[in-house]
Formats: C-alpha cells, sequence, structure tokens
C-alpha cells in the first residue's frame, strides 16, 4: 500500500469516528420522567455504515434546531401539548414528519440515513414507541447541542 493510500484510509477513518456519538450508553443515563405537562420526543440514530455516518444535519422542531442527527446516537427533548413539525435537511431536501404531542406521551422519531443524489440524507421516521424503545438502547446520549 502506497503512503497516499495509507493517508487517505486513516483520513477515512477519522472522519467515520468523528461522525459517531461519544456520550453514555441509553442505560446508563439518568432520564427523568416526562413531566405530566408535557410529552417527550426522542430522536436517535443507529450506528451509520459508509461514510453517510460522517453527516450530522440539524433536526428542528416547528423551524427551531434542538440537536444534530449523529450516527449512533440519541437525544430528547420535552415539549408542551401540541402538534409539532419535525425537519430535516439534507441532500439538498427537506424531510419532514408531524406530531399531535399529548401530555405524558413519548415519541420516538427515527433518523434514518439513506443514500441521496450527490451525498447521503437522513429521513425522520416516526417509529412505535416499542420499536423505538427497543433501537434506542444501542445507542448513545449526545446533547453536544
Amino acid at each position: 500500500m502506497s503512503k497516499v493510500q495509507k493517508i487517505s484510509l486513516g483520513l477515512c477513518f477519522l472522519f467515520v469516528l468523528g461522525g459517531c456519538a461519544t456520550g453514555q450508553l441509553y442505560q446508563e443515563v439518568n432520564i427523568p420522567s416526562v413531566s405530566p405537562d408535557e410529552g417527550r420526543l426522542y430522536f436517535y440514530r443507529k450506528i451509520a455504515a459508509g461514510f453517510g455516518s460522517g453527516i450530522r444535519p440539524p433536526i428542528n422542531i416547528n423551524g427551531l434546531t434542538v440537536g444534530r442527527a449523529i450516527s449512533g446516537g440519541f437525544f430528547y427533548v420535552d415539549r408542551p401539548e401540541g402538534f409539532y413539525q419535525i425537519s430535516v435537511k439534507s441532500d439538498l431536501k427537506e424531510r419532514n414528519v408531524s406530531i399531535d404531542l399529548k401530555n405524558g406521551e413519548e415519541h420516538y422519531i427515527n433518523l434514518q440515513t439513506k443514500v441521496g443524489l450527490m451525498t447521503y440524507r437522513v429521513i425522520p421516521v416516526l417509529v412505535d414507541p416499542e420499536k423505538g424503545k427497543r433501537d434506542i438502547q444501542d445507542c448513545k446520549f449526545d446533547r453536544d447541542f
């Protein structure tokens, strides 16, 4: 292997590592119960394979950025009862999911990585709470926003 190939491989490895979550696993995080006056939205992204792990598009709720889609990471936000528009803009296109949040409810949004036209894209998908609770177990808490 040439020196240029070794350097390229090393840079790719660092790029992939840099895009992954670094916090505690879900089971290790002390997450308080959701307030009876609010609902909770969990955002998680399974570990992305290949170069897709390096993209970290912002996650917006009603136009306000609340975090980033980090490979292998999760975070949550609590909001009062109401209608919320979740959006992620990547690969030149914005993807949305709508949620009617009720007090005391928990919703899970899987931030799925897909191959896009020019790059990878992240798509928010509302999943069944039982599936979300299982999926999030392998994710690390990431609250660097």
